[in-house]
């Protein structure tokens, strides 16, 4: 699957993008979502001047937090590569596997949970444990320097032996 992507337009006042995704097999007609009805009652896709779906499911707003990135002499592969790396690539993994009639989506483990209320958890976030160093004594300190030296001075005398 070849994700894909076009900038739709900017958007001044959040600092973003509008980025629409789309892949090799589910294009951007697959994907619209605004439609007419036509005088036969059939869904006639809304296009913009360009051709183009005005609406698609992926149709995406995406804040570019860095501001300097975006300025006159900036790299624009930094922008482009930080749009790809906000495709939705589960969310078409997911849709490919919903339109595939060899897997089987149905979720029935989901029907006995429908309508039924929960509580839900916050999430506790783990932070990785650091040892605490002790603090070495004054004696300790004076200890290992005599040591480092020792050794030193005794490295020194056998090499020039």
């Amino acid at each position: 699957m070849t994700v894909k992507f076009r900038i739709l337009n900017k958007e001044l006042d959040q600092h973003s993008v509008v980025v629409r995704y789309y892949t090799d097999y589910l294009s951007e007609d697959d994907l619209a979502t605004s439609f007419t009805v036509d005088d036969k009652g059939n869904n006639i896709i809304q296009r913009g001047e360009d051709g183009k779906p005005l609406r698609c499911q992926t149709d995406y707003n995406i804040n570019i937090w860095n501001v300097q990135a975006t300025q006159q002499g900036s790299n624009s592969n930094a922008i482009v590569d930080y749009i790809g790396r906000s495709a939705p690539f589960d969310w078409f993994e997911l849709k490919y596997a919903v339109m595939n009639v060899q897997i089987n989506t149905d979720m029935a483990l989901v029907d006995s949970l429908i309508g039924v209320e929960y509580q839900a958890e916050k999430p506790v976030v783990e932070s990785p444990v650091v040892e605490e160093k002790p603090e070495l004594t004054e004696n300790e300190i004076e200890a290992l320097i005599n040591s480092m030296i020792s050794n030193l001075v005794s490295s020194n005398t056998t090499s020039s032996s």
